[in-house]
């Protein structure tokens, strides 16, 4: 089966360094018995949110064929590995439903959507409106006018 891997390494290493993981983690894939088909340093970018305080990374895409049993195994010894601070494993469609092409893969960085509030001035508040104070009401008047209203619902 065709799996892809993508793996972060913090910014914080050198380009050497950033060899030196990558071919320590094509060693634990071999170690393991897959087929690397695609090894590729997509480069470095701004992280989504920070990871163990880190904001950038360099993105390092794998492919390879492998049995399913053995992605435990990898998953496993990636996470005991402290130079990656995320992976991802995922399975691929079948090669001929796909093509025999190797698609070029674009990342692009992070950029945070504006929200409403930022794009508008802030408004000021309304006042609440207040009612128009009430003429009082006097109790013969209301009498009055309920025996009028009685009255004329009696007649049929």
């Amino acid at each position: 089966m065709q799996y892809e891997l993508l793996y972060i390494i913090p910014a914080q290493h050198t380009d050497d360094e950033i060899g030196t993981i990558s071919d320590k983690v094509t060693k634990v894939l071999e170690k393991v018995g897959v087929n690397i088909t695609r090894n590729d340093n997509l480069g470095k970018l701004k992280l989504a949110y920070p990871i163990k305080h880190v904001r950038h990374g360099f993105y390092v895409l794998v492919e390879f064929e492998a049995d399913a049993e053995k992605i435990r195994t990898i998953e496993r010894e990636l996470r005991l590995m402290p130079e990656i601070i995320r992976h991802q494993v995922i399975r691929l469609e079948s090669k001929a439903e796909e093509g025999d092409e190797k698609k070029e893969i674009k990342m692009v960085s992070y950029e945070a959507p504006e929200r409403e509030e930022e794009k508008s001035t802030p408004k000021p508040r309304e006042k609440a409106k207040v009612a128009p104070p009430k003429k009082k009401v006097n109790l013969d008047e209301l009498d009055k006018k309920l025996d009028e209203i009685l009255e004329s619902d009696v007649e049929v």
